[in-house]
Formats: C-alpha cells, sequence, structure tokens
C-alpha cells in the first residue's frame, strides 16, 4: 500500500543540513514524516509531498525532488486550508483513493493575540483560513486528531475520527547518556508569535525552579517583535 502525505507546514526560514532552503514546520515533521517514517519500517510505501494536482485518476502527489506520484492508495492531508482543498478531496475520493485529514490544532477557537487567527481568519483571509479547512476535513473518509479534546470536538462535527497522539522520533536523540557534571538546562522551542497564553500559565512555577536550582534556560526559534518565551514565563534570568 502506497500512502501520501500532503502538507502546508513547510518553511524557508533556514537550510537544512542538505543545504534545502523548504524545510518541514514542527506540524509537517510529526504529523507526517515521523509517522510516515514508522511506517515505512512496517512495509508502506511513503511519499511527503508538498503540492498536489488533480487528474482522472486521482490526486498527483508532487514531492520536495518534484516527482510527480500517481499512485498513492491512501492520502492524508494536513492543514490544507486553500480554497480548493475540498475539491482536491472530492477528485481523490471519486478515483477511488482514500483521503484522511489531520487535525493537531484548534484553528476554530485561537486566541486573537495567536498570530494565526488573524492569518486564518476568512475576514482577512478569503483563499486560505480556517472556514476552508472545516470543509476540507467534513468531506475527507476519517480525521486523525492528536489529543482527546480535538477527538470529540471534530466528532460533532459528524465526522468519523481517530486520535493519533504525537510521537517522539527516538532516533534523532541518541547520544551519551552519562550524566555530566554540566548545570542542568531548561530548554523551550517555539516562536511566540504563536502562542495562546500558555506560556504565561508558567509565571510563580518555572521562575522560582530556574532561581532557586541555579539552572539555565535556553530558548530557540525566537521571532524578532515578539516576546522571549522566558519574559512571558516569568523567568528573570535566563
Amino acid at each position: 500500500m502506497k500512502v501520501g502525505f500532503l502538507t502546508a507546514d513547510w518553511s524557508n526560514a533556514f537550510e537544512n543540513d542538505n543545504g534545502d532552503s523548504t524545510v518541514p514546520g514542527g506540524s509537517a515533521w510529526y504529523r507526517c514524516i515521523t509517522p510516515g517514517a514508522q511506517m515505512s519500517l512496517n512495509g508502506f510505501e511513503v511519499v511527503i509531498a508538498q503540492a498536489a494536482a488533480i487528474s482522472s485518476e486521482g490526486l498527483i502527489l508532487v514531492d520536495g525532488a518534484g516527482v510527480h506520484h500517481d499512485d498513492c492508495d491512501v492520502v492524508v492531508m494536513q492543514r490544507i486550508m486553500n480554497d480548493f482543498g475540498v475539491k482536491l478531496v472530492e477528485c481523490a475520493r471519486k478515483a477511488g483513493q482514500k483521503v484522511v485529514n489531520d487535525v493537531d490544532d484548534w484553528y476554530w477557537g485561537l486566541h486573537p493575540a495567536n498570530q494565526a487567527y488573524l492569518t486564518t481568519d476568512p475576514r482577512t483571509n478569503p483563499t486560505i483560513n480556517s472556514r476552508h479547512y472545516r470543509a476540507c476535513v467534513e468531506a475527507s473518509d476519517l480525521v486523525t486528531v492528536s489529543t482527546p479534546f480535538l477527538a470529540e470536538k471534530i466528532a460533532e462535527w459528524g465526522c468519523e475520527v481517530a486520535l493519533v497522539r504525537n510521537a517522539i522520533d527516538l532516533y534523532r536523540w541518541e547520544g551519551p547518556s552519562d550524566f555530566c557534571d554540566d548545570p542542568v538546562t531548561v530548554g523551550w522551542v517555539g516562536s511566540t508569535s504563536h502562542r495562546s497564553g500558555d506560556l504565561e500559565t508558567l509565571k510563580g512555577v518555572i521562575g522560582p525552579l530556574v532561581e532557586r536550582h541555579d539552572l539555565h534556560w535556553h530558548e530557540a526559534g525566537h521571532i524578532e517583535g515578539f516576546p522571549h518565551a522566558f519574559q512571558l514565563a516569568g523567568v528573570t534570568t535566563p
């Protein structure tokens, strides 16, 4: 069986180890690439696609190397919010392909401070938004979600839902297992431009923990123009 993952979560923010300028975002990595790698180990043929085209034979997926794949038995769509998303689903299902849509965030209840609130609002972005996303999700054969909360919410739409938890790509964490004498570091990765008040809940907890035990704070993914994570979490000595 051949499974194709089609995700819109790609970034040109930096180059990966191969010098490519287009790299997967966190959602694409943990909802498409990580499960796809595990499926490959279990005998499935897997393709990770950046684009798609409609044909009478079904949905054609285009991978990062520009290779066209027109023989996928199952197509997994992830964060496809375009106005043509439903057409992609209808094309695939009409040709006999099974379509799975993945939802890993509740875009229909974002806090206005979250930058994704504006970029996915139908009033500010008529072509790529959460309304098209919902229509695409509702048109699919199955919806996979990352949390019980999302499973409950999506089920209210009348969709068939399967809970698929996020998994850690353990092979990327291989290394020395011996403890060392270096100071313990508390790490956080992400962009505060796309938060909905969660870091603020750590105030009064993580700051005193770091200071009381003389820990180090390290964060990655900061975007200029937005607060640092340590500021929102109440860490005074990062």
